[in-house]
């Protein structure tokens, strides 16, 4: 099954219409991998297809869309807001510097129990999909002093 057809499944068993902005957004997320802005994601649409018309305002409603039904997570790593697919198969988690972008990786045993101290004591139920820390790295503490 191509990835245009999960994703079309996926929207439909969230009760939400298959459309062609919500395919292509989709689409080049999750071929492009890693994180991109409203604007990479539009500017990667407008190349790859060029027939496409579709508006950023657009493009922005549907990651709003697909972040509602857990299919990208939005990352404020920096001056701008980056989107990523969501691999439920793979979840997994890291540290975003806030500075310079740089990214580590979380073991996923200490997110797992993250995730079940909270929902040991306050019964709630957390989606950690894909769960960012923003921060600052060792680097950019240095560089500002605070190391």
């Amino acid at each position: 099954m191509s990835c245009e057809q999960e994703t079309a499944l996926a929207l439909h068993a969230a009760g939400r219409r298959s459309t062609t902005p919500r395919i292509k957004v989709a689409s080049a997320l999750q071929h492009a991998g890693g994180h991109l802005t409203a604007e990479e994601i539009h500017a990667l649409i407008q190349e790859t297809d060029h027939q496409a018309a579709i508006a950023l305002s657009t493009v922005y409603r549907t990651l709003e869309t697909l972040k509602e039904i857990r299919l990208v997570a939005e990352a404020d790593g920096g001056p701008r807001a980056t989107y990523e697919w969501v691999d439920r198969e793979h979840p997994h988690s890291h540290l975003m510097c806030r500075a310079c972008g740089r990214e580590a990786m979380l073991p996923p045993q200490f997110v797992a129990e993250f995730a079940s101290r909270i929902e040991a004591t306050a019964g709630f139920e957390v989606h950690l999909d894909h769960f960012v820390v923003p921060g600052l790295c060792a680097d950019c503490r240095a560089t500002e002093g605070r190391a």
